[in-house]
């Protein structure tokens, strides 16, 4: 559990790091905080749910006779392909040795709560 959490927390520092300093990239110097603050957020929530979706799509294995075909065609062209009869075994060996990804949720409503917090900065009046 511990280690489930202290992966998730170095994950979201990554993300929100990098996302920081995308926003500093893209965002002209002569907007103002608020404004500024907003497209950070939902810079940061972009990123958060581009993440979670991705981990999604490796988790549904949507990718995984793609990626195996190329190893096996980088064998192939080294000559290192053995026999045919055990690609089908190689295979299922494969799809199963594949990491899954258990914080998915985590990640989209992550990235839902800074949309949202993103979007009340930008549009309620701070008087």
């Amino acid at each position: 559990m511990i280690e489930r959490l202290r992966r998730t927390w170095k994950k979201a520092a990554v993300i929100i790091i990098i996302s920081s300093v995308l926003s500093f990239l893209i965002n002209s110097r002569d907007l103002p905080l608020r404004d500024f603050l907003s497209n950070t957020l939902f810079i940061c929530s972009i990123m958060f749910m581009l993440s979670g979706l991705i981990e999604l799509i490796n988790n549904m294995g949507m990718f995984n006779s793609m990626t195996f075909g190329t190893r096996m065609l980088f064998r192939l062209v080294r000559n290192r392909l053995g026999p045919s009869t055990g690609v089908n075994n190689e295979y299922l060996e494969y799809v199963k040795s594949r990491r899954k990804y258990d914080d998915i949720p985590q990640l989209l409503a992550v990235s839902l709560t800074l949309f949202l917090i993103s979007v009340s900065v930008t549009y309620i009046p701070i008087s």
